[in-house]
């Protein structure tokens, strides 16, 4: 690959790279939003997307930490799950699809004592 004009003055002033991840483990983590996207017009499956973020211990507050850290202009909350939901429409990864859908309700049930 060429190297592009001022790469080398570019890459002084680019900044550090945040990447830091949750180790992995289990933690305690609390649901702060959910939202639902209807499927599109373009075949695209309806998605449920549930954003969280760790309540306890060492890592409380992670998402939320590093959230307010990031200092990019275009900054994402980077603790969420996007479940989609099954077209119903009999082929293998609807069948994959089903399964994952599934298995979210029943997550949060065993893990809320008293939550249907």
């Amino acid at each position: 690959m060429k190297e592009f004009r001022n790469y080398e003055a570019i890459k002084q002033n680019a900044g550090p790279v945040i990447s830091s991840q949750l180790p992995p483990g289990a933690y305690n983590c609390k649901i702060l939003a959910t939202k639902y996207t209807p499927p599109s017009d373009n075949g695209q499956s309806g998605i449920i997307t549930l954003q969280f973020d760790v309540i306890e211990g060492n890592y409380k507050d992670f998402f939320k930490c590093q959230y307010e850290n990031n200092t990019q202009k275009d900054k994402r909350w980077k603790g969420k799950v996007n479940i989609w939901e099954p077209k119903d429409d009999g082929s293998e990864r609807d069948e994959w699809t089903k399964r994952n859908f599934a298995r979210w309700p029943i997550a949060i049930e065993e893990s809320n004592p008293g939550y249907v």
